[in-house]
């Protein structure tokens, strides 16, 4: 488990770096949302996460009447929301954009008491900002109850990261 930790820690600390050299308009107070579609990636968002074609920003679009959240770059069709076990595509979406406040790490469907409530579920239970390692990414996904850890989408599907951040106020 420690070993786990370490290693999630060790990308984070990369990406950090990486986010801050590249990333001078995270300058911004505060966060909000940004219209955005087909893949588009507005000015000023937040990367929350990346691969090796660069950097995952999150995204939130209505599916099954909830407001679930996902990941966008440009190259992409649209933000990619993990739901019902597959990533959906969605076209018109919202990108976070800001500057960060801060990450808190946690396990196995911990939600931090100051988790930043920013999305639903069709039976109005709150969803919440995640990331969490996988392979050579950091990906960003959504938390929330009935969920066993960070739900995010690899290659069409939908995986649970038992180890994993939620951004906190």
């Amino acid at each position: 488990m420690r070993a786990k930790v370490c290693v999630v820690a060790a990308a984070l600390a990369a990406w950090a770096g990486a986010a801050s050299a590249q990333s001078p308009q995270m300058l911004a107070v505060g966060m909000s949302w940004v219209a955005a579609q087909g893949g588009s990636v507005p000015s000023g968002a937040l990367p929350t996460g990346f691969t090796p074609e660069g950097f995952l920003y999150s995204c939130r679009g209505t599916v099954e009447n909830g407001v679930h959240l996902g990941k966008v770059r440009p190259g992409l069709e649209g933000c990619l929301i993990p739901l019902g076990g597959n990533e959906r595509p969605v076209r018109a979406y919202e990108v976070l954009v800001g500057q960060p406040q801060r990450w808190m790490g946690a396990q196995d469907g911990q939600v931090p008491a100051r988790a930043v409530d920013v999305g639903r579920t069709r039976a109005n239970q709150p969803l919440y900002v995640c990331r969490g390692v996988r392979g050579n990414e950091l990906v960003p996904g959504k938390i929330g109850a009935g969920l066993r850890g960070c739900n995010v989408g690899l290659g069409g599907r939908e995986v649970t990261l038992a180890i994993y951040e939620v951004l906190i106020q």
